[in-house]
């Protein structure tokens, strides 16, 4: 039973680490148009 928590725990996390590193992705291309638009 706690090495199926373990596993789940570790599942989430990277998934968690995933979700992070693609929504930071997202901000920095939408942060890039935006300063393209003001910058010109």
């Amino acid at each position: 039973m706690k090495l199926k928590i373990l596993e789940m725990s570790q599942k989430s996390e990277s998934h968690y680490i995933y979700v992070i590193k693609s929504v930071s992705i997202l901000g920095k291309q939408i942060i890039n148009k935006e300063y393209r638009r003001f910058a010109l």
